[in-house]
Parts: structure tokens; sequence; C-alpha cells
């Protein structure tokens, strides 16, 4: 508990050694100006106020809250400087850090979104499989027409072509055939008449 005492200034308590010493010295700059100024009139007030800003004088929040006291006495006095007086700028490494909570998210979300990651895992898994049977598919089909003798298809040809040929001799055979008996036939006609 002594440490923690060595390190309050104001009611704020520092977590490093470095820190508290900047809010050491900036009490001490307050401590100054409280006393040696002239709180009574406002354009003092304004220009003390101004000038402070632009020299970045105050890095704590013992600074910070003389700041906004000065601000704030100036706007009590004069709501017209609200319009021209500047905020107190506050930098990201000054402002009282916390330690990062872990967000946490509801498991009823976390879970809905778990169970879509999964199917949507599975369902691009079996999108995969898919494609490259597919794929498989079509390098077969593509090995089969380069690889494949084109024998088989002549022979198909010649085999339609030799049975063609066949009817066509068979069908002049038929013909001569008809041609024969038609002339036999007008030959007995011709012989009875």
């Amino acid at each position: 508990m002594s440490s923690e005492s060595e390190k309050t200034v104001q009611g704020f308590l520092f977590e490093t050694q470095s820190d508290y010493e900047n809010a050491k010295k900036e009490y001490e700059v307050v401590t100054y100006l409280k006393a040696n100024t002239d709180f009574s009139n406002v354009k003092v007030i304004y220009k003390l106020y101004e000038k402070l800003l632009e020299k970045d004088t105050f890095q704590t929040v013992i600074g910070y809250k003389f700041l906004s006291e000065i601000r704030e006495q100036i706007l009590e006095s004069n709501e017209e400087f609200e319009r021209i007086l500047k905020p107190v700028p506050v930098k990201k490494s000054n402002v009282v850090s916390k330690k990062k909570k872990k967000k946490r998210v509801n498991p009823e979300v976390e879970g809905k979104y778990k169970l879509l990651y999964e199917n949507m895992k599975e369902k691009r898994t079996r999108t995969k499989i898919v494609n490259f049977f597919l794929i498989g598919i079509i390098l077969a089909m593509i090995v089969i027409t380069f690889t494949s003798n084109h024998a088989s298809t002549e022979k198909l040809e010649t085999a339609l072509q030799n049975k063609y040929s066949t009817w066509q001799d068979e069908l002049n055979q038929k013909e001569k055939q008809l041609d024969q008996r038609e002339a036999q036939l007008n030959k007995q006609s011709s012989e009875k008449n």
C-alpha cells in the first residue's frame, strides 16, 4: 500500500514511475500558475489557456484537469468564447489505459457462425471432389481420343461399304434375272399371239 501512495498525485494513481514524475512536475506547474495568476481577469486566463495549449505543456491527467477547469471558467464568464476557444487536446498515449478485455461473443451467435463455417467447409470439400472427378473424366476422354486406333472406325466403314457393295451386286443380279424373265414372258406372249 505504501507503493500506491508513493505514485499518487491529487487522487490519481499512476502505473509507472515516469508517469508519476511527469504528473508531479505538472502539479508543481499548476500550483505555481494558480498562485501567480489573476483568475478574476478573463483575458489573462484566456491568454494563459492559449499559451499552455500552444506549448503543449501538459501531458498527464493533472494538467488536463487544470486546462479543463480554466476552460470552464472562461466559458462561464463569457459564452462567446465557445466559438473561438480550442478544446483540450488529449493524446492517445496519455489516456488512462485499461487492460484490454477480450470481447465475449454471444455463444448462440458463435455457434451459429461455427456451424455455417463447418457447412461451407464441407460443401467446399464436396465441390472439390466433384471437380476432380469431372476433370478426370475429361482427361480420360481426351486420352482415349488421341490413343485409340482409328482402325476400328475404318473397319466399320469398310464393313459398311462391303455390305452395300454386296447389296448392289445382289440387286444387279436380281435385276438381270427379272430382265431375263420379262424377256421370256414377252417371247411366250408373242408366240401365243
